[in-house]
């Protein structure tokens, strides 16, 4: 192993972070870091390299940010996922996702690939009780792996910073494997026993699966990273607590999604007993002379058109919905759907009898 200002690289590694031979100052003003926004635009105007501007968001939060327990408690997280940020940045204050979210969005600013991964850790020898969260970037076309958290009392003499996979993973697990950047990931219980070298050679193609997890919605990622999760065995009291938190924002999601299909459903429905009222009311008045049948068939099949929308609507809810009960609705929508039959029936019966009167 070589060490660089209490950076840990690989003998062969390309990469290494001499911060008292730089040309660079890390530092940026106060008044350039009101948001995570504002810190990329700023060291994407003071600094050239990927490596230098990694850097300096990486001292920026190592130094700014508190560890403060009791932020986790200052934050709604059914709410936006941004807040994590938002608050934290507000208070300069945070615990490990707090860390790793603003640096991954300072970074993916800066135009650099980074994601939050959450796992669990081990220090010496004993994996740690509580789940924890750090950072994976690419550069290069090489990945790498950052912990802010475990930096912010370095003082720059940062042993967390831009480790290979197979380095971090010493001390370092995700729940999900494809987060290990492996070709051939730990297990839970290989990496409880200190392996760095997983005795499973099944082959995992985490580059395809990252470019696969970048092109699904949040929903397509959470089941994605639930199935993952549940494949490589989840018999620790972290990996099953982390599977039901991401089961429940699974339901979140889809008890949103059938809120509003069955809010929509409610309102095809609406729309549907309005145009029907109102055709009844004025039919009449419509439906003569006789040429203007076309013009009320019309308006029944819209009003037709409406109550298919709603059925389509109620078809959609998921599995998951415990929370709207269509049975009404349906039982609604099949009672409006028999009346505009049985109006439609009537009338070329009511155009034959006018031409043979005429």
């Amino acid at each position: 192993m070589l060490h660089i200002l209490g950076i840990c690289l690989s003998a062969n590694s390309q990469h290494t972070y001499n911060i008292s031979n730089s040309n660079y100052h890390y530092f940026i003003p106060d008044c350039q870091a009101t948001t995570t926004g504002s810190i990329a635009n700023y060291i994407n105007s003071h600094y050239n390299t990927e490596e230098d501007k990694l850097l300096a968001a990486y001292i920026w939060v190592t130094k700014n940010i508190q560890y403060n327990k009791d932020s986790m408690y200052s934050i709604n997280w059914n709410e936006d996922k941004q807040a994590k940020i938002t608050e934290a940045m507000r208070r300069r204050k945070g615990v490990c996702e707090n860390y790793a979210a603003i640096f991954t969005d300072i970074a993916t600013k800066a135009g650099i690939e980074c994601y939050v991964v959450y796992g669990y850790t081990k220090q010496n020898a004993e994996t740690d009780r509580t789940d924890h969260a750090w950072c994976v970037l690419q550069m290069n076309n090489q990945w790498y792996c950052c912990d802010p958290t475990w930096d912010k009392d370095s003082n720059e003499n940062f042993q967390y910073f831009m480790l290979s996979p197979s380095q971090f993973i010493a001390n370092h697990m995700p729940f999900d494997p494809i987060w290990q950047l492996l070709h051939h990931p730990l297990s839970n219980e290989e990496f409880k026993k200190g392996y760095l070298s997983s005795r499973n050679k099944n082959y995992l193609a985490f580059e395809d699966s990252i470019k696969a997890y970048n092109h699904l919605s949040e929903l397509g990622q959470l089941q994605q990273t639930y199935n993952r999760m549940k494949a490589l065995g989840y018999e620790s009291k972290l990996m099953q607590n982390r599977l039901a938190y991401i089961h429940m924002e699974i339901a979140l999601i889809y008890e949103n999604n059938d809120m509003q299909l069955y809010n929509e459903a409610v309102s095809c429905f609406n729309n549907a007993i309005k145009l029907y009222n109102f055709l009844s009311n004025n039919r009449n008045n419509i439906q003569s002379p006789a040429n203007n049948n076309d013009e009320v068939l019309k308006q029944y099949e819209n009003i037709s058109n409406s109550i298919s929308g709603a059925y389509n609507k109620l078809n959609a809810l998921s599995s998951y919905n415990q929370q709207y009960d269509p049975s009404e609705l349906y039982e609604r929508l099949k009672e409006l759907k028999n009346k505009v039959k049985q109006q439609t029936e009537l009338i070329p019966h009511t155009a034959l009898t006018q031409k043979k009167d005429d």
